[in-house]
């Protein structure tokens, strides 16, 4: 039997389906237990297979639920001796930090995916995770705060979010997929600024452009390893600026990139595509 669980025109095998049922089955039976990190692992795995091959909605709503065990389990506090707070499962530190800030990320971007809201925890001190050698995850989380800036409910300024934008683009990710994480963040809110009337020019506009062309080199690094990556908002970079110089800078770079039909299932694109 062959291990590819896609057929040629990028719709998953029976074998798949069954297996993603049998998890859904298996997960939503066990939705009135005390959550475990086994239960919130199993949550989070399901939430990053729905949003590669369900609707938005779907991922979505998945993701809401895996916050409301996040905060059952306890794992968006800190430990305290001082709170009165009961902990339902002692939890290594590092793991605890990991699961929730994980969580909060496939929260945040499936919401802001269809324009829902997401779910925001009371009382939550949870920290960022240590580094690790090789680990790109940190890297990631690192972005939260700034992504929590895009919040339908919040209003920050355009100097707040001017701020968050050169902190997103100064920083350094090491793999192609953090890459376009970050990309895809300075996109959204140079998009959020350009709404309330914000311009680019000079440092700001080339630093912005010489990201966008990183990004679509991570793509390209994603492609050639064969692996699948999340939709990202390439869009708006084509309207930073009218400058001939920079768009067609951007165009060999867009060019250089085969869009094969493996990146995205041919049913999920379309549905996609007639979405918009």
């Amino acid at each position: 039997m062959s291990n590819d669980t896609s057929n040629v025109d990028g719709r998953p095998m029976k074998i798949e389906l069954d297996l993603a049922e049998s998890a859904r089955l298996i997960l939503e039976h066990a939705i009135s237990d005390i959550p475990t990190t086994t239960s919130i692992t199993a949550w989070i795995l399901r939430v990053v297979y729905l949003r590669i091959s369900d609707t938005h909605h779907t991922a979505w709503m998945a993701s809401c639920t895996l916050m409301h065990m996040v905060e059952a389990a306890g794992l968006h506090r800190e430990p305290s001796s001082d709170s009165i707070l009961p902990s339902p499962q002692e939890v290594d530190l590092e793991l605890r930090r990991r699961l929730a800030t994980v969580s909060q990320h496939l929260n945040i971007w499936t919401s802001f995916d269809i324009g829902r809201s997401r779910v925001t925890l009371c009382n939550a001190t949870v920290a960022m995770p240590s580094k690790r050698p090789g680990d790109q995850t940190v890297e990631l989380m690192e972005l939260l705060p700034h992504s929590a800036e895009l919040d339908p409910q919040k209003s920050p300024s355009v100097s707040e979010l001017e701020t968050a934008l050169l902190a997103v683009m100064n920083r350094v990710h090491s793999s192609p997929p953090s890459v376009l994480a970050q990309c895809n963040l300075a996109l959204c809110l140079c998009r959020r600024l350009q709404s309330m009337g914000a311009s680019f020019a000079g440092d700001v506009l080339e630093q912005m452009l010489a990201l966008c062309s990183k990004g679509i080199q991570a793509a390209q690094a994603i492609l050639d390893a064969h692996t699948h990556f999340e939709d990202r908002e390439t869009g708006p970079a084509f309207e930073l600026s009218d400058d001939a110089r920079w768009l067609n800078n951007l165009s060999e770079d867009l060019l250089s990139l085969p869009i094969d039909e493996f990146i995205v299932p041919t049913f999920l694109r379309d549905e996609h595509n007639n979405s918009l």
